[in-house]
């Protein structure tokens, strides 16, 4: 199912949902910024199952590494993707 919503309905509608514990509050609020500015329309919409597909929140840099050997720097990272870098040096990316 999909549903359009803005900011507030988005994270209320997040937190109802069982994906609510896959990314921290402020990896959602970043989530709907990044899908607010790829929609033309102005317009975002919910689809929780996407969002768990198309983002991936780390806790560290070093993390993230893990999981994509060939980022040697930030630098290189934000070349490839959308980075949020979210409070206590996690960080959020559209994966790629």
């Amino acid at each position: 199912m999909i549903i359009t919503l803005d900011k507030q309905n988005f994270i209320e509608q997040v937190r109802q949902h069982s994906r609510w514990k896959q990314f921290s509050y402020e990896a959602w609020e970043q989530i709907f910024e990044w899908e607010e500015e790829r929609d033309d329309n102005n317009k975002n919409e919910y689809d929780p199952v996407g969002f768990c597909c198309d983002y991936a929140e780390y806790s560290s840099f070093d993390q993230l590494k893990d999981d994509y050997g060939d980022i040697e720097s930030k630098e290189d990272l934000e070349q490839q993707t959308w980075v949020g870098y979210l409070p206590e040096g996690r960080i959020l990316i559209r994966q790629f």
